[in-house]
């Protein structure tokens, strides 16, 4: 029996094929955290009269959704924080806006990633053939596995991005499920930043025993839905 390379040979085919894909990984892991220290900076020790514009006229709106989609997409700050500035300074008017540039984010990191995974699925899974067995069976009911996914509040959205171009889901695929599984985590930290008294209420304040719980229960389904999909049988083979 052929013994199987150990995991350094196999990440070191990867990365030889092609490492930017391990530099966009680095980045989606490191990335956000690193915003979130610079943009905290400038909200609590700088003028902050320029960062709060109002959202009127569909030149406003046109930037605030560009301008926040690109920053979701390219992995510059959680998108956890950004629902929580964004429910702060706009409120509930501005919630709308808020998804249609998660929307733009996710296209733009599902198309990035798209183009630096090329083919490391391939190469991976060839490795695993019961692990490409599965991936190779359940690509037309990977809907699922998108929403549970997004659904979780602790996998982080540029990962996810890049682990769905991995996967290939397609990106309609993605847009639809994505949106649905994103809404509940984007609206409890939205509507943390509207009920906030303070900026700094709303991104440090963490005593609110509602969120916790809620926080649980979408981890819980999250994991349940993930292990679900993975281990369920396809019942049409008997």
């Amino acid at each position: 029996m052929r013994k199987k390379p150990p995991i350094f040979k196999k990440l070191a085919d990867i990365y030889q094929e092609n490492p930017s894909f391990y530099w966009a990984v680095l980045w989606v892991a490191i990335m956000p955290s690193m915003g979130s220290i610079v943009s905290l900076q400038i909200l609590f020790t700088g003028d902050q009269d320029w960062i709060y514009p109002q959202l009127t006229g569909i030149v406003t709106v046109a930037i605030f959704v560009c301008l926040a989609g690109f920053i979701m997409g390219l992995a510059l700050l959680p998108t956890t924080l950004l629902s929580i500035l964004t429910g702060y300074i706009w409120g509930w008017d501005a919630f709308g806006w808020l998804v249609m540039a998660y929307l733009l984010a996710t296209s733009l990191g599902y198309t990035l990633g798209k183009f630096l995974s090329q083919h490391q699925l391939d190469i991976l899974l060839k490795y695993y053939p019961r692990a490409k067995k599965m991936v190779l069976e359940k690509q037309e009911k990977i809907g699922s596995l998108i929403f549970f996914v997004r659904l979780s509040p602790v996998i982080p959205f540029a990962f996810s991005n890049v682990l769905f171009a991995l996967l290939k889901t397609g990106l309609w695929r993605v847009l639809w499920w994505g949106i649905w599984g994103m809404l509940p985590r984007t609206i409890l930290a939205f509507y943390s930043g509207t009920i906030a008294g303070s900026l700094y209420q709303a991104l440090m304040d963490n005593d609110n025993y509602a969120e916790w719980i809620t926080f649980i229960i979408l981890l819980a389904v999250s994991i349940w839905g993930i292990v679900r999909f993975v281990k369920k049988d396809n019942k049409t083979e008997a």
